[in-house]
């Protein structure tokens, strides 16, 4: 999906994490520790589900 510059890459139907190549910031919104740890090596920004949806 894509807007206002957004790009938004959905996970796998595992829940596996798909790569995104480009040179733009990547933010990654999971909750999921092993995923946060993997993707901050790779250089991508994350944010907790709470960030984009509160509740």
């Amino acid at each position: 999906m894509t807007g206002g510059g957004l790009r938004t890459v959905r996970a796998g139907p595992l829940g596996r994490a798909r790569r995104v190549v480009g040179d733009r910031p990547v933010l990654v919104v999971t909750a999921d520790r092993e995923l946060r740890r993997r993707v901050t090596e790779l250089g991508a920004e994350v944010a907790g589900p709470r960030t984009v949806r509160p509740g």
